[in-house]
């Protein structure tokens, strides 16, 4: 498989991801206390950090944020437009929509966390690392971590590590580790040793690959990259052990990405 199909095979599963499950539901609001508030619009005004929900007669009624348990709001119209256009590689097209949802959709789940995800994908897709960057940091200040999968929190720790900013990475990677879940500790791990690599302390970067090998040796979706990459810092190491690593990635993980690679 060549690296342009594999690179649009990786786009598309990546938006096949984004869209799945995106079917549009009644707005409605869910408080603490347990009522639920059904919606014609529902909007999130941060000077007074409140919900201004639009009942069906046209009434609007404030509701406190801290009151507030749940939000589900309709799919944005341009959501599936704009998906579409970044499918394409139309990223000067996409842009400008995602960015307009993102600011509508300010504090209403799940639309803006899957915007800003989209938003900083395409950035990156384009070569601004810096507006990636700050996408994704919105993403992390606004969206609930319920909501944030592991595939997403990777693509925002990928985003830091390209501009370099190792204290976002570092708060948000130390959280993932001390807070998250399985899954999620292992690819912090391997996040933290790309930034570590990045900088040139391979010794680091060694030892957190060698942790998910070992440590989270149960979560096989990410053991291929991890063996790859222990491998690699080994070899740029000149220890003989990368061998033995490689074997074992080429062993028990040969159909994977990370077996093809040198």
């Amino acid at each position: 498989m060549t690296n342009m199909i594999k690179q649009k095979l990786g786009i598309t599963l990546f938006l096949t991801f984004i869209l799945a499950g995106l079917q549009a539901e009644a707005a409605k609001i869910q408080t603490t206390d347990g009522r639920v508030i059904p919606a014609t619009n529902i909007r999130f005004k941060k000077t007074t950090q409140e919900y201004i929900v639009t009942m069906a007669n046209g009434t609007e009624i404030p509701v406190p944020k801290n009151r507030v348990k749940m939000v589900e709001v309709d799919k944005p119209a341009q959501f599936d437009r704009a998906a579409s256009a970044v499918s394409t590689g139309a990223l000067d097209q996409a842009i400008p929509m995602l960015e307009e949802i993102a600011q509508g959709f300010f504090m209403l789940s799940p639309w803006e966390g899957k915007t800003l995800d989209l938003l900083g994908y395409a950035y990156g897709r384009k070569g601004d690392t810096k507006k990636a960057a700050d996408a994704y940091k919105k993403l992390l200040a606004n969206v609930p971590p319920v909501e944030i999968t592991t595939d997403m929190q990777r693509r925002v720790w990928n985003a830091f590590i390209a501009v370099n900013d190792n204290a976002s990475l570092s708060q948000s990677v130390d959280a993932a580790i001390a807070k998250g879940g399985r899954e999620n500790a292992a690819a912090a791990h391997i996040a933290r040793a790309d930034m570590a690599k990045v900088q040139g302390n391979k010794t680091d970067a060694l030892l957190d690959y060698m942790r998910v090998v070992i440590l989270y040796e149960q979560i096989k979706s990410l053991q291929p990259e991890a063996l790859y990459k222990t491998a690699k810092c080994l070899e740029e190491l000149r220890d003989p052990r990368a061998e033995d690593f490689r074997k074992r990635l080429l062993q028990d993980w040969p159909q994977s990405e990370w077996a093809s690679k040198k």
